[in-house]
This record gives C-alpha cells, sequence and structure tokens, in this order.
C-alpha cells in the first residue's frame, strides 16, 4: 500500500507546514449524513465511468479533490480503504474503520463512485481549515 514510508512522511509533513492544521472540531458539532448513496450509480454518470474504468484514480481523484493532496501520492501511497476513512472524516460522516475497510474491499467500485460523487456535492475541505502559525527553530531566530 506504501511505496516509500519516508516519502509518505515528508509528503504529510509538508502539508501540514503548508497549509496549517484543520480546524478542530468539538463534541457538540451533528454529525453530517452522507449526500450520496452508496449504491447510486446513476446520479453522475461521469463518476460512474471513471469508478468503474479506473477505481485506483477514481479513489485518488476523490482525495485530491477533497483536501488539494497530490493525486499521484495518493494513488501510490494510500489505500483505499485509508482515503475513504479520511474523506468520511473530514466531513463528519458516521462510519467507522471496519465499514470503510469491509465497504471498499466488498464493494470497491461503488465505494469509489460514492466518494467521488459526495466530493463533488460537498466540495474541497480547504475552506475549513485555519493555518497555523510556522514555528521557527533557534538556528532561523538567530
Amino acid at each position: 500500500s506504501c511505496l516509500c514510508m519516508p516519502c509518505s512522511l515528508v509528503q504529510n509533513l509538508n502539508e501540514v507546514l503548508e497549509r496549517g492544521r484543520a480546524k478542530p472540531r468539538g463534541r457538540h458539532e451533528a454529525v453530517q449524513k452522507w449526500l450520496s448513496e452508496p449504491f447510486d450509480p446513476i446520479s453522475n454518470i461521469f463518476n460512474t465511468i471513471v469508478g468503474m474504468m479506473c477505481m485506483p484514480c477514481a479513489f485518488g481523484w476523490a482525495r485530491s479533490n477533497f483536501d488539494g493532496t497530490n493525486f499521484f501520492f495518493n494513488l501510490f501511497c494510500l489505500t483505499p480503504c485509508m482515503m475513504r476513512s479520511i474523506i468520511r472524516k473530514g466531513y463528519n460522516l458516521p462510519g467507522h474503520c471496519c465499514i470503510d475497510i469491509w465497504f471498499t474491499l466488498c464493494c470497491p467500485f461503488f465505494a469509489a463512485i460514492q466518494l467521488l460523487n459526495e466530493v463533488e456535492r460537498r466540495g474541497n475541505i480547504n475552506m475549513y481549515t485555519i493555518k497555523a502559525p510556522l514555528v521557527q527553530n533557534e538556528m532561523e531566530r538567530n
């Protein structure tokens, strides 16, 4: 699932430094409802074609559209289960990791199509983030 662990760690660190931390969600925030049904491939024919023709690309594309991460990083370094979990948690949707694993392993085409449709309907998550201040080390301060 991961071609190069140090590359993955560096990519994640760079993204956090560049974009900042995600806005923390309080316990009082209500869990959202999925806007797209899992077995509804008819709602967007383009997403259905992409999900059926190149399922790994569909997962990578959904995550890239979700938070602006690199498509190739998503494609080669993350599993579909991880991408579904990241998107589900980012939008505060119901479910847990066991459902993410089960759905992506048993119904991968429908999982890819659902994520593409969900991200298309909800939009990019970056509008909900706040920038964290960069911390300089002692060498840079002097």
